[in-house]
């Protein structure tokens, strides 16, 4: 399976999230690349299978809490087709997330992705949450399922 992540970071932790997630798509043998919005990698995520997408949250510490504005503004229009790639959506966060998460949901949808999921994970458990959600989306997919490239 090829997996594209795709992420806005401000103090590197949704970045280093988004490294961890391709590294352990890449260590269960899948193709697995990692790129800030601003600067997207268009072939790998024109080639992708599944889109992970991600961003950190602001807001006032448990209020008015959202995926990063920035990312809107970075992420203005898709530059490959997206219509109909599944995709799965991550936050991260530090203190509380609030709605974060359905917001990033319809954030991916409006670009036509099919979002098959999301995840928060807490700044101070990277590479838990890494994990675990890698881990989850493979316990997802069926092996019939899986596109297979040369």
């Amino acid at each position: 399976m090829k997996v594209a992540v795709i992420y806005d970071s401000l103090t590197g932790n949704t970045k280093r999230a988004s490294e961890m997630i391709a590294a352990a798509f890449r260590a269960e043998g899948h193709d697995a690349s990692a790129s800030s919005v601003g600067r997207l990698d268009l072939a790998s995520i024109g080639a992708a299978d599944l889109v992970i997408l991600g961003s950190w949250v602001h807001g006032a510490f448990v209020l008015g809490q959202a995926p990063a504005l920035e990312l809107r503004q970075k992420f203005q229009g898709p530059m490959v087709p997206l219509g109909g790639k599944q995709a799965v959506v991550f936050c991260t966060y530090a203190i509380a997330a609030g709605k974060s998460l359905e917001k990033m949901t319809a954030f991916a949808e409006s670009f036509g992705l099919a979002v098959d999921g999301g995840m928060l994970i807490k700044r101070s458990n990277l590479q838990e949450g890494a994990d675990t959600l890698v881990d989850r989306v493979l316990a997802n997919v069926k092996v019939d399922q899986v596109p297979q490239h040369a």
